[in-house]
């Protein structure tokens, strides 16, 4: 009540940024975007997880984005300057003692031939994933590790909740953002 009238305020979304590039050239990163509101109410800031290529490791165990390393293993389609996408198997987001429920198959960015210019994600989603973590874990995202991927088709076994119970480990259900990239061209 405002001097004896009810103020009715609908929030509702004004205006929304893109999505800023991944934090990282390699492996997981973060991504964000601003949401501006109608007046009185809170604007807000969306964050997701992003990968636009996987990391690998040079001699020094330096972690190097991908696109170091040789491009004649991959078959360019004519007029392109870049192999555009790499599906990936089978894989869970592992973030510390949190992993995704369910298995995906996503894609990657590939290389692009001039090695100046980085293949970056040129249409993509978000999607809601849905992980499993241990009751009072802390947040996904803080374990976050740099020059680690964000996909891991290392452990693709189903989670046995019924050991997890027998052992008395209480679990909670979490859910994070995610690109998931549906194109890729090279960029600058």
């Amino acid at each position: 009540f405002l001097l004896g009238v009810l103020v009715n305020v609908t929030c509702g979304n004004s205006s929304t940024t893109p999505w800023s590039p991944c934090s990282e050239d390699c492996g997981v990163g973060i991504s964000t975007r601003h949401v501006e509101t109608t007046v009185g109410c809170q604007d807000l800031n969306s964050v997701r997880l992003c990968e636009n290529r996987k990391c690998v490791k040079d001699e020094e165990d330096i972690i190097q984005p991908m696109k170091k390393y040789p491009l004649n293993l991959y078959k360019h389609p004519k007029g392109h300057g870049c192999r555009k996408m790499q599906k990936m198997g089978q894989s869970r987001i592992r973030l510390g003692p949190c992993v995704s429920r369910r298995l995906y198959r996503p894609k990657i960015c590939g290389l692009c031939q001039n090695s100046n210019i980085n293949c970056v994600p040129s249409l993509s989603t978000t999607i809601q994933v849905e992980f499993l973590c241990p009751l009072n874990s802390g947040d996904p995202i803080s374990f976050i590790e740099a020059g680690y991927d964000l996909w891991d088709n290392s452990w693709l076994d189903p989670i046995d909740q019924e050991l997890l119970h027998s052992h008395n480990i209480q679990m909670e259900n979490k859910f994070i953002a995610v690109q998931w990239i549906l194109k890729c061209s090279c960029g600058s």
